[in-house]
């Protein structure tokens, strides 16, 4: 049975080099809107390609803009990664919110909108499967 909490934003064939994003996902459909989210990527290398960076994002003004919550730096090696954040703790005043630059392997924690998607930037010719999970209290 699957967990109405989480859903897979990006499975599959790590494409050609660039930039991707995926549709916004209304975090609201919970009850009492998400409070918590926490993020899993799978990546598997098999060859090729130089960088690829991941960014969870979140939206407060219904995709008008995007606010980097999340970044999964990966290189070269196969690796499964896991990071969270949660509105309970308090963002930081006046923080300027960035759309694909956090910076690599951080966290930014106190934000999460009405909307999250994923964003990832491809360097290089990858063989390899990307997945990104997203589980939402």
């Amino acid at each position: 049975m699957a967990n109405p909490n989480q859903v897979t934003l990006v499975s599959g064939a790590i494409p050609a080099a660039g930039t991707y994003v995926t549709p916004g996902f209304y975090t609201g459909r919970f009850p009492g809107a998400a409070k918590y989210l926490a993020a899993q990527v799978n990546f598997v290398r098999d060859s090729g390609g130089t960088t690829l960076d991941v960014y969870v994002q979140t939206s407060v003004d219904d995709e008008q803009t995007w606010a980097d919550v999340m970044n999964f730096s990966l290189a070269t090696t196969s690796v499964r990664k896991v990071s969270a954040v949660k509105t309970s703790t308090a963002l930081a005043a006046n923080v300027t919110p960035s759309d694909g630059t956090l910076t690599a392997n951080t966290i930014l924690s106190g934000l999460l909108g009405t909307k999250v998607r994923v964003k990832y930037v491809v360097a290089g010719s990858y063989v390899g499967t990307l997945r990104v999970d997203l589980v939402l209290r």
